[in-house]
């Protein structure tokens, strides 16, 4: 189902794409990237905060490398963790 554009550019988006997960009962949501081409660091700060305050799985599935690396940005500035829960790529923060 596409619920979103290809280019991820605001908070509100992310919580939305977050509120749409409420009409799903599994515990475990896949999102497919493969059809997203930007991801501005708004979108990913506020997706990762979401994913990670989440009761359900959220499994990223076909990031793209620019998506992929936006997402190891924030989640290495948010918590200062040298290793990544998207893949075990070790994040130096500067």
């Amino acid at each position: 189902m596409e619920i979103l554009s290809p280019n991820l550019a605001l908070r509100s988006n992310a919580c939305e794409l977050f509120r749409s997960f409420e009409r799903y009962s599994g515990k475990e949501i896949i999102i497919d990237f493969s059809e997203i081409r930007t991801m501005t660091r708004s979108f990913a700060h506020e997706y990762y905060q979401r994913k990670n305050r989440s009761s359900r799985t959220i499994v990223e599935r076909n990031l793209p490398e620019n998506i992929r690396k936006m997402l190891l940005v924030v989640r290495s500035t948010s918590k200062r963790n040298a290793l990544s829960e998207i893949d075990a790529t070790p994040v130096v923060t500067l």
